[in-house]
């Protein structure tokens, strides 16, 4: 993990809608991503994680602000450029038909082919490292009808590492899994920031594994503010309790 801030915001500010009818879901927001960073984005449901990443991604117009991605404006980026940079796995689940692993981790090298879309060696090289940090090199040529939910999730994995972008955001990719799957998968993203030096954003509820993995908790509290730290800072100063204690289940301040 470096310094070297991978992506910022200024300013921002997210949500949906034009004019009278705007949603303001989070703004005044300044966020810094470093390279080899795994960031978890925690809160509870509806305060405004997927609408986060999705805004970081793009794929929402920002209602103010700017974002930098490798030191440059991404309104600037075009959008086959950015593709190259970015690597998003969102919640929706994919339509499988007769694609096989191997085919779903190719569409991440689709930035970079020609309009045919076809394969050069640089290509099958990527497509085949995805496949073997995310353990799936001998199920390449599998259905992915056939996977089970946490196979799934790697395939999906693979074809956001096989674009290899420097910052890859993830939508609740731990959701639906058993608890060794999610280990399993928390791994993968951890080994990626470390050996591939990769900036790694998920939003989850797995709020453990968060604090036990990542290396920066950005938390959305019950008032749609969005405070930044690690692990450990969250747990000790009490916004881990102040957001998610309950009747029956309590953080205690210093507890780390």
């Amino acid at each position: 993990m470096t310094d070297n801030p991978v992506l910022s915001t200024k300013n921002m500010a997210i949500g949906y809608g034009r004019g009278s009818g705007i949603n303001r879901v989070l703004a005044d927001l300044d966020l810094e991503a470093n390279e080899g960073q795994l960031i978890a984005v925690i809160g509870a449901n509806g305060t405004g994680k997927s609408t986060l990443l999705k805004s970081l991604a793009g794929l929402l117009p920002l209602l103010e602000g700017r974002i930098r991605l490798n030191g440059c404006e991404t309104y600037k980026l075009k959008p086959s450029k950015l593709a190259t940079l970015i690597s998003i796995v969102l919640t929706e689940r994919i339509q499988p038909g007769y694609l096989t692993v191997g085919d779903l981790v190719a569409m991440g090298r689709h930035p970079y082919t020609d309009w045919q879309g076809r394969l050069q060696k640089q290509d099958l090289d990527a497509c085949l490292k995805a496949l073997q940090i995310t353990g799936l090199s001998h199920m390449q040529r599998q259905k992915l009808h056939t996977l089970s939910d946490g196979q799934l999730q790697k395939a999906m994995i693979a074809r956001a590492l096989a674009q290899d972008g420097a910052l890859l955001l993830l939508d609740e990719p731990l959701i639906h899994l058993d608890i060794s799957s999610k280990w399993e998968i928390m791994g993968i993203l951890k080994r990626m920031t470390l050996d591939r030096s990769k900036t790694v954003i998920l939003a989850t509820h797995e709020l453990e594994l968060s604090l036990e993995m990542a290396d920066r908790i950005w938390l959305i509290n019950k008032t749609r503010q969005l405070i930044t730290g690690t692990p450990e800072d969250m747990v000790q100063n009490g916004v881990i309790s102040e957001t998610f204690d309950t009747e029956h289940y309590k953080f205690r301040k210093g507890d780390w």
